[in-house]
This record gives C-alpha cells, sequence and structure tokens, in this order.
C-alpha cells in the first residue's frame, strides 16, 4: 500500500588497515565492480521492518562488502501517519524520486530496492545479479582514508582514479556517513508500540562533488559526526554514479573493527 542520498595495492578483494580508533583508517576498492544497495524505507511504514531485517542479514548470509555495500535512505513522506522518522531526509525522497524517473516506474513505494541505479524487485534476484555486476571490471578506484573523530568531526580523503577513459563531469563522487544497529521505539503511527532496529542507516549525505575531466582526482571533506550516533558502528561509504544513475564503483570503511 506504500508509495510515494595511503595508496596501497589492489590485492585481493578490499584492503583495509587495522588500526585503532585513534589513528587514520585507509580502504581500497578492487578491480571488480562493487554494487551498490540502497533500501528506501521509513519508520512510518509497517512493510518496511521485514526488509530492514533482510538488509541487516546480508553481511552473514555471505554478501560482504566485497561485493555489496547496502546503504538505508529513510523517506519523510509517511511523517503524516502520526510519527515523525527522525533519520528521514526530503533529500532521500528526492533521490528515490530520481530512481523513479530513471526506471520508468509508475510511483515510488516503500520499502524499495535499488540496486546500482536499478529496481531490485523481488529481493531473491539479488544474487544473480550481484554474479553479474561483481564480474565487470570496474572503471574508476576509490582509495578512501578517514580518521581519527575530533571535536565531532571527521576529515574523509578520497583519491579516485580512473582505469579506463578518464574522468568526466558528469560522473559524481558521493560520501555517505552509515550506522549500524540502531535501535528506535515507536511511539505512534502504523509501527507503534514496536521496537525497530535499523542497519546502514544514511546518517549523513554529502552534496555530491562533480569530477573533473582527468586522470585523477583528490577530494576532501568534513563530515559532521551527529551526537547522538554510536561511533563504533559508523562507516563511510563512498561512490561514484555516471548519468543516468550508473554506479561505477563503491567502497565502505568502517571507524573501528
Amino acid at each position: 500500500m506504500h508509495k510515494f542520498e595511503f595508496f596501497l595495492p589492489v590485492l585481493l578483494a578490499i584492503i583495509c588497515t587495522s588500526l585503532t580508533a585513534e589513528e587514520t583508517r585507509s580502504v581500497v576498492s578492487p578491480a571488480h565492480k562493487i554494487a551498490l544497495l540502497e533500501l528506501y524505507t521509513s519508520e512510518g511504514c509497517n512493510s518496511c521492518p521485514a526488509a530492514e531485517r533482510w538488509l541487516g542479514q546480508l553481511e552473514k548470509k555471505g554478501y560482504t562488502s566485497d561485493k555489496v555495500i547496502p546503504i538505508a535512505l529513510h523517506v519523510d513522506y509517511w511523517d503524516y501517519l502520526g510519527w515523525r522518522d527522525i533519520y528521514a531526509d526530503p533529500r532521500h525522497s528526492k533521490r528515490q524520486q530520481q530512481h523513479v524517473l530513471r526506471n520508468r516506474l509508475a510511483t515510488a513505494y516503500t520499502p524499495q530496492l535499488i540496486l546500482d541505479g536499478k529496481n531490485l524487485r523481488p529481493s531473491r534476484l539479488l544474487d544473480s545479479k550481484l554474479k553479474k555486476i561483481n564480474a565487470v571490471d570496474a572503471e574508476v578506484e576509490i582509495r578512501l582514508s578517514a580518521g581519527p573523530v575530533k571535536n565531532n568531526q571527521l576529515t574523509v580523503t578520497s583519491h579516485i582514479n580512473s582505469t579506463k577513459k578518464g574522468l568526466s563531469r558528469a560522473e559524481k563522487l558521493f560520501l555517505v556517513l552509515v550506522e549500524d544497529d540502531i535501535n528506535s521505539r515507536i511511539k505512534a503511527g502504523e509501527n507503534a508500540g514496536r521496537t525497530l532496529k535499523h542497519h546502514s542507516v544514511t546518517r549523513t549525505f554529502l552534496k555530491p562533488v562533480p569530477l573533473n575531466n582527468s586522470k585523477e582526482r583528490a577530494i576532501q571533506k568534513v563530515i559532521l559526526i551527529p551526537k547522538d550516533s554510536n561511533q563504533e558502528k559508523l562507516s563511510i561509504v563512498a561512490f561514484v554514479e555516471a548519468e543516468p544513475g550508473n554506479i561505477l564503483q563503491a567502497v565502505k570503511l568502517k571507524l573501528v573493527d
């Protein structure tokens, strides 16, 4: 019923340093393409908890971050049902609408899964689609470093290197701060009385940075860490997207192992 954002060699898959939370951490994307899985969800949607549980079980089922990186984007258009989702952002709803147009769908809905810019329905198709995506050589390499957190701020440096034709301004770098294992007690709306557990929740979705016509681009950004977040559960997700919604590469960096 529901309708409706350190240079390391590439060795194996993803290589991440084993440093403490007080040190800079780094990751480099592999030679193959990693998929980006977007879940559009809302605390005001009674169909969404099952999808969020499914999202939270992916890694345990072998869908690790060298294959697919999930992010949950909470939308705001169900807030009128009586419960305001504090993780919702109108920019998430806008991005979902862009996916609706690109996929020529009749409408947006929750829960909705978008895999590398394309609508994924039903979810059981994930395995077969991932095999095809992961078999493709990545067009860009992402080298990402971050940390440490100081005064609730995190400095993130990204090096984007083209492995093929070079970078273009039509391609954009996105940086997303996500948090795992959030418990939320819902007091009103369709999920009233339930305690929901959220996974890969988008806490900050930075404005995309267009890439220049060059072979390599270095970008540094400062991300504000929400005061109510658990820093041990935070990760940075970086991905390069080309029009129309084509994900060229993605990578995930946990702030704490």
